[in-house]
């Protein structure tokens, strides 16, 4: 018997520890999830979404994933509600940075939000539409959805977020949630809790083992 509570002792063990060993990263990010898709006041959507919260490439305070090529802008600020979209207030209005890399027929989009207690970032776009919309500024709303000023005329379910024409049929959205850490807070960390189911065998064995050697 004290053979045994030794090998599972140390199984136990060598699992745990197993899982706190950082593995390398995929090399593709996996597709944004589609929210939407389908006919919306005579347009035909399709909907992407990126958030802090789903996904294989979540990571605190940031996320990514692929799109089809549609998102031509290479770069959005998405500053903090209530700021003005012309005049932004203080060193760090921003509290998103999203990027598109458009590579062998994918874009790469890469979520990026204020770290360190929600402190913001400093504004990378000049004005609201500069570099002939390869930079520009969204604004966050009440319910952390970042709306685009410049879209007048597609409306989605979600507003008038982020929206361009596809390369093919339709028109393609992004609905960009930003500061989702509240909701990411009350998801349970898997990794954490597999950790800790694996390890309280180990250690209830070895627990065990030093009450009977004394």
């Amino acid at each position: 018997m004290k053979q045994l509570f030794i090998f599972l002792s140390v199984a136990c063990a060598m699992v745990g520890t197993g899982l706190v060993v950082p593995r390398p990263a995929l090399a593709i990010s996996p597709d944004c999830p589609v929210v939407f898709q389908g006919s919306y006041e005579n347009n035909f959507l399709t909907i992407y979404q990126i958030d802090e919260i789903n996904g294989p490439f979540v990571r605190p305070e940031g996320n990514r994933c692929i799109i089809a090529p549609q998102i031509l802008t290479h770069h959005l600020d998405i500053l903090e509600q209530g700021q003005n979209l012309d005049n932004p207030s203080g060193p760090t209005p921003v509290s998103d940075y999203v990027d598109f890399v458009i590579s062998s027929g994918i874009t790469d989009v890469e979520l990026q939000s204020d770290l360190a207690g929600e402190t913001g970032l400093r504004n990378i776009c000049f004005t609201r539409n500069d570099g002939n919309g390869a930079c520009r500024r969204l604004l966050e709303d009440a319910n952390g959805i970042a709306q685009d000023p410049q879209n007048t005329t597609v409306n989605t379910p979600y507003g008038h977020i982020f929206c361009s024409v596809g390369v093919g049929f339709g028109i393609g959205c992004l609905n960009i949630v930003s500061d989702a850490e509240n909701a990411e807070a009350a998801v349970p960390e898997p990794t954490s809790a597999l950790l800790l189911g694996t390890m309280l065998p180990g250690l209830f064995g070895f627990r065990r083992l030093s009450r009977r050697d004394r």
